[in-house]
């Protein structure tokens, strides 16, 4: 199941403050590691809409400390599930699963041919010289690849330029109101989105 969050403009100082205290001391340390208060905010967010996902789920009230692998890519101690979680500017996601998954989450940017061709494939930038909306085309393939990696679960030392996208099962979903792309890698096809107005 997806749990998506995607309006910013109704998540109060006094909200953020409530669920900051209501974290684990290793997550609130996290969350605090951000500079900026809107980073802040969605990692604090992004643990939310994960609580929310274990609850209704699998019945959990405790999130036990993460584990990480060599690669950076979070889990959760001898439990049968995953979860996968991203933020951008415009929109929180987090993914859980009985089977492997990863999601991305971006803001919709201007195109930038340079960052494409370190990036990309051959026949993917040809598909992007093609295009008529280069913008949405581009972080459509990055949140692709960067879900890709995160099902993987080896990070940024995969090689974006190097993913053959057509070996996985993905899913996209564009809003092209909020300007936000979400994609979703997973093992088994079962699923369902929940969008959050209120966590």
């Amino acid at each position: 199941m997806i749990y998506l969050y995607d309006t910013f403009e109704n998540y109060s100082d006094e909200q953020y403050l409530k669920h900051l205290a209501s974290l684990p001391a290793w997550r609130r340390e996290k969350a605090l590691q951000y500079k900026k208060l809107d980073d802040r905010k969605r990692s604090v967010l992004a643990f939310v809409l994960l609580q929310r996902a274990l609850r209704e789920e699998y019945g959990m009230t405790e999130v036990p400390e993460f584990v990480y692998n060599e690669f950076g890519k979070p889990s959760l101690p001898n439990l049968p599930l995953h979860f996968s979680l991203s933020h951008c500017k415009d929109a929180v996601a987090c993914a859980v699963s009985d089977h492997n998954i990863g999601i991305d989450v971006e803001s919709i940017v201007p195109y930038n041919p340079d960052v494409a061709r370190r990036i990309c494939t051959a026949a993917e930038l040809e598909m992007l010289e093609q295009s008529d909306n280069k913008d949405v085309d581009f972080i459509k393939l990055w949140t692709i690849k960067e879900a890709i990696s995160k099902y993987e679960g080896l990070g940024l030392s995969l090689q974006f330029a190097g993913i053959d996208a057509e070996k996985y099962n993905t899913h996209t979903q564009i809003c092209y109101e909020k300007k936000y792309c979400i994609t979703v890698c997973y093992e088994r096809s079962e699923i369902g989105f929940k969008k959050l107005s209120v966590c």
